[in-house]
């Protein structure tokens, strides 16, 4: 997606409509002229819903994908696999918010450092932490009715949803919200 598409689907604020072929203009764009040659018609792709839901789920995706400690390792060439032995976090450790990390190439100069050095990398080094996602609170952590599994929810996303069964290689994150950040979430922690 080009950065201008990206700026204007960014600009957009009012929610879906259902119609992926919907043209869709913010303030100030203007439509391409339109000369009347169908080929030049077919070649001008115009920005529509379909491109405003990519740059949404990929922005949804970089904030809150994510994982828990130890699911994915450094291996000796420094590449990023998924931990093959992993058996899950404790009951204790899955309660702690700061075994959650973002699914994400590191962005922290802390987890990009720890990638470029040689030797081992601990599986807490090379990731972000949810814990450190601004402002504070933006995450709720509990535990469900029978206490086998952990259930993260993201409040600047509502509608995302992740879980982690206890002490098992099983976890998973769902998103169920229409595409629109809660922009207010600082006022409300």
């Amino acid at each position: 997606m080009s950065p201008e598409w990206a700026k204007m689907a960014a600009a957009i604020t009012i929610p879906f409509r259902g119609e992926p072929s919907l043209l869709l203009m913010t303030e100030g764009a203007e439509a391409a002229p339109d000369d009347g040659d169908e080929e030049q018609a077919v070649k001008r792709e115009r920005f529509c819903e379909r491109h405003r839901l990519a740059y949404t789920v990929a922005v949804i995706d970089h904030d809150v994908a994510t994982l828990p400690r130890g699911a994915f390792v450094v291996d000796a060439s420094h590449a990023i696999v998924k931990n093959k032995s992993y058996e899950g976090l404790s009951f204790e450790a899955a309660g702690n918010i700061a075994n959650y990390y973002h699914f994400r190439a590191p962005e922290s100069a802390r987890a990009k450092a720890c990638l470029a050095k040689p030797g081992i990398v601990r599986p807490s080094d090379f990731m972000d932490p949810i814990a450190e996602d601004q402002p504070s609170g933006v995450w709720a952590l509990t535990y469900d009715n029978t206490s086998t599994m952990s259930i993260l929810r993201n409040f600047y996303w509502p509608g995302y949803f992740f879980f982690h069964v206890i002490e098992t290689n099983e976890y998973g994150g769902v998103y169920f919200g229409d595409g629109l950040a809660n922009l207010d979430i600082a006022f409300m922690l």
